[in-house]
């Protein structure tokens, strides 16, 4: 036999072994739960509208009881902030040359709690990265301090890179990254009060979602999706102490319980209300468009409510 046929028979069994080494591989993890349809019956336009690139941040204000050791107790107003961002995508953090043209847009979602439980404070913020393209999460990154210790969890989703990483003050979640096993498609329980905003108000409207449970605690544990229905509910007229609103209810059924929000009939669509499953209750206190990043100077406090 020649070199070129010696060459052909070589290139015919390494064409070969590779073919079965794709065959028995084991499948890859699916990108999308199959019950999840929440990204496809939504109204993605929502996160697209020029409403959120004027140049100012949707700064929500709410009164808030939240469960502490079992205690209902009045925490400080919970602020929601809103805002759209140019980010790098390569390390996922907002750009400082915006206009460069790899930038990805983003919609950031800050929420901040403060709560006193006895002598000391929980202070904890939670902020969630969705990309402006598709309204999916991209990244969460999450921080709790109080008088027992420090604690700070991140998540990524972002053009099939996932991962999950803590680090805590608890025994046996020290510091790691658990593996990342949840969809591209899913929802955080703690973005609800943003990612709901993008239903279709329609009552009777119903979707179910791929969603990782609640993140705000000092402690890590290992993320398992779960899933919820979401469905919307008849419009009524709600009083908050924000005001009087049109506004239409969305009921989240959830392996443990369910939850209860308000949302404005009209776009933006803001939350009005939330009743959790634990017993935790927001309700609207005050809401602006501002520019909050320029309001730190003696006085400024007056836009608090």
């Amino acid at each position: 036999m020649n070199k070129r046929g010696l060459v052909f028979l070589f290139l015919v069994a390494l064409g070969g072994t590779v073919g079965l080494l794709l065959l028995f591989q084991p499948k890859a993890h699916s990108a999308h739960y199959p019950e999840s349809n929440f990204f496809e019956k939504a109204d993605l336009n929502w996160i697209r509208n020029p409403y959120w690139f004027d140049g100012k941040a949707e700064v929500n204000f709410y009164q808030t009881t939240l469960v502490k050791y079992g205690i209902p107790r009045q925490a400080d107003p919970t602020v929601h902030i809103l805002v759209a961002e140019k980010h790098r995508p390569d390390v996922l953090v907002k750009a400082n040359e915006w206009r460069q043209h790899h930038l990805v847009d983003m919609l950031k979602f800050n929420q901040v709690v403060s709560v006193q439980t006895g002598i000391y404070a929980y202070r904890q913020m939670m902020s969630v990265f969705f990309q402006m393209v598709n309204s999916r999460t991209a990244k969460m990154t999450f921080t709790s301090h109080e008088w027992c210790g420090n604690a700070f969890k991140s998540l990524v989703n972002f053009r099939g890179r996932r991962k999950y990483y803590f680090d805590t003050y608890w025994d046996g979640q020290g510091h790691g990254e658990y593996p990342a096993d949840f969809p591209e498609d899913v929802v955080l329980y703690d973005a609800l009060p943003v990612q709901l905003r993008m239903l279709v108000f329609r009552p009777g409207e119903q979707v179910t979602l791929a969603l990782l449970p609640g993140q705000f605690s000092s402690k890590a544990s290992k993320p398992k999706v779960v899933m919820a229905q979401a469905e919307v509910g008849k419009r009524k007229t709600i009083q908050v102490p924000a005001g009087s609103f049109s506004a239409y209810p969305v009921r989240v059924a959830l392996p443990e319980g369910e939850d209860l929000f308000w949302f404005e009939a009209e776009f933006p669509h803001r939350m009005l209300e939330w009743k959790t499953h634990t017993g935790n209750h927001f309700q609207l206190l005050k809401s602006e468009k501002l520019a909050y990043w320029k309001l730190n100077k003696p006085g400024d406090e007056a836009y608090l409510p």
